[in-house]
């Protein structure tokens, strides 16, 4: 692999995570913004002159004349499927934002995509398995310190004091207050993260699963959603919402010898603290260096395209996981 070698890449879906990834494609070291595209041509002229790329407003188009090897799909949640698919079939590379999609029907369309792709590369940005924190705590369960693992304890809420509600969205946003468009407001938002880092711990997928949420009709999304999921022996206790301030958001992992503690773990920046207690000893390992975990998601995904290698982030199975259990949690499939 080239040192100067460097993956062209592109852009579906220019919100709020688009104008991230734009960001952190800038700052790589071995890729380079190719080209954008989204539905508004108003946002897509602002957001290609903003980063000095080439803006389309026709998704065949942008395939065809980008001269994109990856790219990454950052659109509203029910379009993450047919975009992905369409890349694909263009071959693309692609890294599809959380969820990977809205059913697990979709999500098969989109392994079988892959499977039909040429050895294209797919991954769904769940950018929490290359945090420190977790690494490491995944590293301290499959040692045996732990001995076997019991319960899972995970709580991720945000909130602002003295609402009772969660405010407006901008327009462009208002996708996400829609089920039908977004599948779900803090499951899919925070809730898919905490799945996939159980499977990503534990190694195994959830067999049981009981969960409730505020949620009172099928239109509405969930402000806040609460649950437990039986994975083998151990149980896994879950609790997310955008209406908790002050919320004390943690992971503590405990087994039959030790207990694994992690303190505000689901940070941007790779900071964070784990606690280890078991008989013998306490110890607590300080994360302080900051550094962009979607760098390294990007600069991964990259590498394995550069070098035709597997890349070390959630798969196309890994993301039909969490697409599985997001239905059977919100019980649309049991």
């Amino acid at each position: 692999m080239s040192e100067h070698k460097k993956v062209k890449w592109g852009i579906i879906g220019l919100g709020n995570q688009g104008e991230k990834i734009a960001q952190t494609i800038g700052l790589s070291k071995n890729g380079q913004l190719a080209g954008v595209f989204c539905d508004s041509p108003k946002r897509t002229s602002e957001f290609s002159q903003k980063y000095r790329t080439v803006g389309f407003n026709c998704s065949e188009d942008f395939l065809k004349q980008s001269g994109a090897e990856a790219v990454f799909i950052s659109s509203p949640n029910h379009q993450h499927a047919i975009h992905s698919i369409a890349a694909l079939k263009a071959g693309k590379h692609v890294l599809c934002e959380k969820p990977m999609a809205l059913s697990s029907k979709e999500a098969q369309e989109i392994k079988e995509a892959i499977i039909n792709s040429n050895r294209r590369q797919f991954g769904v940005g769940f950018h929490l398995r290359f945090h420190p924190v977790f690494l490491v705590a995944k590293e301290r369960i499959e040692s045996g310190v732990l001995g076997k693992i019991k319960l899972v304890q995970m709580h991720w809420s945000i909130g602002r004091a003295g609402e009772m509600d969660f405010p407006p969205l901008p327009s462009h946003q208002r996708w996400r207050e829609k089920t039908k468009l977004s599948g779900g407001g803090s499951l899919m938002a925070r809730g898919v993260h905490l799945f996939d880092l159980a499977f990503f711990l534990l190694g195994q997928e959830a067999e049981k699963i009981f969960s409730l949420s505020d949620v009172k009709s099928k239109k509405q999304i969930d402000q806040t959603t609460v649950g437990v999921a039986r994975f083998g022996k151990t149980l896994m206790v879950m609790a997310t919402s955008r209406l908790v301030p002050f919320a004390i958001n943690h992971m503590t992992v405990y087994g039959s010898h030790g207990r694994l503690f992690m303190p505000e773990p689901f940070t941007y920046d790779g900071t964070g603290t784990l606690q280890i207690t078991t008989a013998k000893r306490d110890t607590v390992k300080k994360f302080t260096k900051k550094f962009n975990l979607y760098l390294v998601e990007i600069e991964n995904f990259s590498r394995a395209i550069l070098t035709s290698k597997a890349w070390s982030g959630a798969s196309a199975d890994d993301g039909i996981k969490s697409v599985k259990m997001a239905e059977r949690w919100s019980g649309l499939k049991n």
